[in-house]
């Protein structure tokens, strides 16, 4: 039992790491697109003749386009470093939810405009993954079953991000997911663990 409790704190420092690398990755390609851009932009204002004053003004215009887009940029930047720290500050119970996609690769998205969940015909969110050692791994919830409510909730036509928030709290507090496992319907109690951006 002790090994184990040695074991926890370098296995959550590991979770969370995980959890925030695909953050990193993103804002770091992210900044990476905009200097590419910025720096394609100063070599066509530098070749281009800067004698004529449309084209300073054309060149000014485009500065401040960049700027502009710059500001946003690091707006989105601070916006997913906000959302990275709540989501470490929330615990969870290890499942895993996508996005639903069309046809044509657009997202599908629910009435508060974020995406929505993949679901099953009837419409209830359906698991794709449940991570291991979690709580709904140790509670034999699978892949492939569906989440039909959460503490009692319904869960037809939440998005991804009103599922995961709902099933989201406080560590050691207690969640009931309504699973459907091979036709079978049950409420399983979870108790939330401290796993970064875990669901």
């Amino acid at each position: 039992m002790n090994d184990l409790r040695s074991e926890v704190p370098g296995l959550r420092r590991r979770i969370v790491f995980f959890s925030l690398a695909p953050v990193v990755i993103a804002v770091l390609l992210t900044a990476l697109v905009l200097i590419r851009r910025y720096e394609a932009s100063e070599a066509a204002a530098s070749s281009a003749p800067s004698q004529s004053a449309p084209a300073a003004t054309s060149t000014g215009a485009q500065q401040t386009d960049i700027n502009q887009k710059l500001d946003g940029a690091e707006r989105q930047v601070n916006d997913l470093n906000h959302r990275s720290a709540q989501a470490v500050n929330k615990s969870g119970v290890g499942v895993v939810f996508k996005p639903r996609v069309d046809l044509d690769g657009n997202t599908r998205l629910a009435s508060d405009g974020k995406p929505l969940p993949i679901v099953n015909k009837h419409g209830d969110p359906l698991i794709l993954e449940v991570l291991p050692n979690s709580p709904a791994g140790t509670a034999k919830i699978a892949a492939g079953d569906t989440v039909k409510a959460v503490n009692g909730k319904p869960t037809i036509g939440l998005s991804a991000n009103q599922l995961a928030n709902s099933i989201r709290g406080e560590t050691g507090t207690r969640v009931i997911l309504t699973i459907v496992s091979d036709g079978v319907t049950s409420n399983i109690e979870l108790t939330r663990a401290p796993f970064g951006g875990m669901r």
